[in-house]
């Protein structure tokens, strides 16, 4: 069986504090906007339990490699990541893995 996961790539505004400003809320005063950064993050996905806090993108694959998913494809919006629980040929109609013996 082979496990894909799929993360967007976005930018999020961040307090001086490290957590996320959300614009909608005007939740900060106009001398803390000053301070405002922006930084690319993973976006939450309610189906990938490693995107949940906005992590980094170094702290995102390190959460997927602790769960066994490598990186595929990084590219400037997205990330992909799988994990294998067989080793091919196995894994699907190729056959039984007897090939070349005989």
């Amino acid at each position: 069986m082979i496990y894909v996961h799929y993360a967007e790539i976005g930018l999020v505004h961040l307090k001086r504090d490290g957590t996320i400003y959300d614009r909608a809320k005007n939740d900060i005063t106009i001398k803390e906007s000053m301070y405002v950064s922006t930084e690319h993050r993973i976006l939450p996905d309610p189906t990938n339990s490693n995107t949940n806090s906005y992590p980094d993108i170094r702290t995102y694959l390190n959460l997927e490699a602790a769960a066994g998913y490598q990186p595929v494809q990084v590219a400037q919006y997205f990330i992909v990541t799988m994990k294998m629980t067989c080793t091919p040929p196995v894994c699907g109609s190729e056959g039984s893995g007897s090939e070349g013996s005989g």
